[in-house]
This record gives C-alpha cells, sequence and structure tokens, in this order.
C-alpha cells in the first residue's frame, strides 16, 4: 500500500515538474521582448537530485523568490530514500520483513538561496557560486511490517505492525557549488551536500515484544555527497 502511494506520488511530481516547464519556458522570450524595465528575473524553478553517503538519495522540485537579484527565499517538495539499508531487527519467532529500501518518505525543504555575481565570464556563458541553507522536514509517521515465525523456523505463520509518530523528523542541508548558463533563463547547477539526515530516524524508538530496533542500525551520522539541479528564471 505504501508503495502505491509512493507511486503515485511520484507520477504526481513529475507531472508538476511537465507543467511548470510547460507553463515557465514559453514565458522566457516573452519576458525579453516586453520592454519591461525591470528584467531582473524573479522566480526560480528547480528540478534537483543528489546522492549522499549511506546509498541515500533525494529528488525535489523547488521554488524561490529572487527578493534580490542573488538572495531568494522559498523550499521545495521532494521524496528520499536509500539505494540500501542496514540492519535487520527480529527476535525470537519474528523479524521486520519490509523492503530494506521502502523507507522513502515526502518531505518540504524550507531553504535560503544564495548566488554570487558572475566570477567568470567566458563567450558563451557565465560562471556563479551558489550556496543553499535548508531544513529538511519529513512526515512524521513510520509504520513497519513483522512476520512472524511462530513455531515453524522460516516459515511465515503471522503478520503484524507497528507505527510512531515520534522520532526526530528534521535535518539541517547545507549546499556549496557551480552554477553556468546553458540558455536563455536556464542554468546547471553542481556542487558538494553536507546533510544530517538519518534515515533511520523515525524507527531508533521503535520496539517489539521488548526489542529495540535502534541496536540494529548504524549510528547517525552527518551525510556528504553531491548534487545537480536544472534551473528555469522567469
Amino acid at each position: 500500500m505504501k508503495r502505491c502511494v509512493l507511486q503515485a506520488l511520484t507520477q504526481s511530481l513529475s507531472r508538476l515538474l511537465l507543467a511548470l516547464a510547460a507553463l515557465g519556458l514559453p514565458l522566457l522570450p516573452v519576458r525579453a521582448t516586453t520592454g519591461n524595465e525591470d528584467d531582473t528575473p524573479h522566480h526560480r524553478i528547480n528540478l534537483t537530485g543528489n546522492i549522499l553517503t549511506e546509498d541515500l538519495w533525494q529528488v525535489e522540485v523547488g521554488y524561490h523568490w529572487m527578493a534580490l537579484p542573488y538572495v531568494g527565499v522559498g523550499g521545495a517538495v521532494g521524496f528520499r530514500g536509500a539505494l540500501d539499508m542496514e540492519g535487520t531487527p527480529s527476535g525470537k519467532g519474528w523479524a521486520v520483513t519490509d523492503d530494506p529500501k521502502s523507507p522513502t518518505d515526502l518531505y518540504l525543504r524550507p531553504s535560503v538561496f544564495l548566488a554570487s555575481p558572475p566570477l567568470l565570464r567566458t563567450r558563451f556563458t557565465d560562471f556563479h557560486l551558489t550556496g543553499e541553507a535548508g531544513l529538511l522536514l519529513n512526515i512524521p509517521y513510520e509504520r513497519v511490517d513483522i512476520t512472524r515465525y511462530d513455531g515453524v523456523p522460516g516459515i511465515p505463520t503471522d503478520y503484524d505492525h507497528i507505527s510512531s509518530h515520534k522520532g526526530r523528523i528534521h535535518a539541517f542541508e547545507l549546499r556549496v557549488g557551480v552554477s553556468s548558463g546553458i540558455d536563455d533563463g536556464l542554468t546547471l547547477s553542481v556542487g558538494y551536500q553536507l546533510s544530517t539526515l538519518d534515515p533511520y530516524a523515525m524507527r531508533r524508538d521503535l520496539s517489539y515484544e521488548g526489542v529495540r530496533f535502534d541496536t540494529f542500525y548504524p549510528k547517525a551520522r552527518v551525510q556528504h555527497g553531491a548534487y545537480l539541479s536544472l534551473s528555469i528564471y522567469l
């Protein structure tokens, strides 16, 4: 059920991105020919993906209001997940049996975006330094499926589940990178990301028949990684 919901949300997110692009791209030449005295873009729409240590990944669509030419305030909505997860909580006659990649969650990420004036100009493009500080907010809910093997080892005899609204739902993130214009209003950015995201945060306080899940998971660590972002300025 959870996977079906995530697939539906992923499809909705993809449709949203396509709709934003369809609405935004035709406005690029219009803005250039309206004769408006203020040609500074005030809207930044971006698609960003990244890979972090511990095989974590994130994909998000974001928007920033560029209140000043090099300062924007806004946020993003996205999905996070893992290519692999460590640790399988288990006890006498039971084990957690959901997909180890299943802790895949929708999140919100308010942030402040900064860009420098052009540091290098070439015949074809300009290069800028960029920075973004954000707070990742997970949905405060986690459900874990459990299979019981009472009496017959290796053969399921019953199914159960537990859920929780507790656990740390936030993480601080910092991105620093370089951006370059690839077309009128389009920029490509690549850089480094630091994050305090703990993929096990919502599961650490769970327990089943007196067995705490936290003992099966690695300690929370600061994550490092790289990101790639495509932005449209309107």
